[in-house]
């Protein structure tokens, strides 16, 4: 599965939140926080591409940055 995360089309933090919960399936109890979300893609099993355009949020870039580190099944590329 391949995401584009387009920061002029998701700009506010909480739009991100819901359109990964919703593209990657999240379960009930996630809590659209970081902490939350990083949990939440540590528990990914699919390999998924998150693909970060105009990006200007820089602890959600980190949280995406860290999972993917961690993920083998998840990763991160950066279009700048």
């Amino acid at each position: 599965m391949r995401l584009f995360l387009d920061g002029e089309k998701l700009p506010y933090r909480g739009q991100v939140h819901l359109y990964l919960a919703y593209h990657l399936h999240f379960p009930a109890w996630y809590g659209q926080n970081l902490d939350a979300l990083y949990d939440c893609l540590l528990d990914l099993r699919e390999d998924t591409e998150l693909v970060l355009r105009n990006w200007n949020d820089p602890a959600l870039r980190q949280v995406l940055e860290d999972a993917a580190a961690d993920n083998d099944c998840l990763t991160l590329t950066v279009e700048e």
